[in-house]
């Protein structure tokens, strides 16, 4: 199959491969270090981010025969990652001639502006294959059921979430926003146990995003001004404290506006003191309210706008592992034009 490229200026696709060129001299001597020691979860996770970094820049170039291929190998690191597929000395050798194959054909394509994709196609369908059996030999993991007092709660959380959303300016459809979000960082990521220690539960999860701003609609005092308070999570947490099956959904709660530099509030955490859930919430509301924020113009730059921005905290206040998986999750959910509320 043959493409072209696409009708972008010529400088934004030269910054592009320079940038990736960069990115591939930075993970080709990690692949080596990685065969010495496959249990090095912190090399997996860097060749992973950087996978993943690339992928999305091309996405952003509307480059898709090389987003379909990065994604290809990043599927197979993912199931690395995930602990069913070994880094062995035929997988980095493998990852190696895959990525010159991507270096070989972005010069072609610079080159003479169009390129005949079946030779990634062919390899791409190699990484593809090695992913699909690893996953296939490793036991599905399924969410916990909850029990109906458990959905009674639920719902009850989802009903005040969104009749909240409904009675302030500005919130209309951001809980079902937030949720599409968490859905799609979910499906396409290992996002659930994106740290080592605590399991994040999809349930909890659910229960904390309807519940996170709830304390402004509990404290009539705060809903006039909810740019500025720091009450709310507090509020919020006390609340669903009273609830014997959601504490985590609670600590979740109470933990959202933490942030990495211990500069957030109510009990300024930092780093790894933070839970995942909250970090998780943190990265999602951001989003949402940046994309929010520039409503003014169309859907996917909107997304760009707040992806932009979100780099810029990346590591300084918001998890860097989360904000790398929003290229890929943003466009998709802008295509199903779910942001047209935002």
């Amino acid at each position: 199959m043959s493409f072209s490229l696409p009708d972008i200026e010529r400088e934004t696709i030269e910054d592009l491969i320079v940038s990736i060129h960069e990115s591939l001299d930075e993970i080709e001597p990690s692949l080596g270090l990685l065969v010495a020691d496959p249990d090095r979860k912190d090399l997996v996770n860097d060749l992973f981010r950087n996978l993943h970094t690339i992928k999305g820049n091309f996405r952003m170039c509307f480059l898709e025969p090389f987003t379909d291929y990065v994604h290809e190998i990043e599927e197979a690191i993912s199931e690395v990652r995930n602990g069913h597929l070994r880094f062995s000395p035929a997988l980095k050798e493998a990852v190696l001639i895959g990525l010159d194959k991507l270096r070989i054909n972005m010069d072609i394509l610079q080159a003479e502006g169009e390129l005949d994709t079946r030779d990634m196609e062919t390899y791409g369908d190699y990484f593809q294959r090695l992913a699909e059996g690893a996953a296939a030999d490793s036991a599905e993991e399924k969410p916990p059921a909850i029990d109906n007092s458990m959905k009674e709660e639920l719902l009850y959380f989802r009903d005040s979430a969104l009749k909240f959303d409904r009675r302030v300016v500005g919130r209309q459809g951001r809980t079902e926003q937030m949720l599409k979000v968490v859905s799609l960082i979910f499906s396409h990521s290992n996002a659930n146990t994106f740290s080592e220690h605590v399991m994040i539960d999809r349930w909890q999860m659910q229960a904390a995003i309807y519940m996170h701003d709830i304390g402004h609609n509990l404290n009539k005092d705060l809903i006039e001004h909810l740019q500025v308070d720091n009450e709310h999570a507090e509020v919020a947490y006390n609340y669903l404290k009273k609830f014997p099956c959601w504490q985590q959904a609670a600590e979740i709660v109470y933990q959202h506006h933490e942030l990495l530099d211990g500069s957030g509030y109510p009990r300024q955490l930092s780093a790894d003191a933070i839970h995942p859930g909250a970090q998780l919430l943190g990265v999602v509301a951001r989003f949402v309210d940046l994309v929010a924020m520039h409503k003014e113009i169309s859907e996917r730059l909107a997304v760009v706008a707040a992806i932009k921005t979100l780099n810029s905290e990346a590591g300084i206040f918001y998890n860097a592992e989360l904000i790398s998986l929003l290229p890929d999750i943003a466009l998709a959910f802008c295509s199903q034009g779910d942001m047209a509320a935002a």
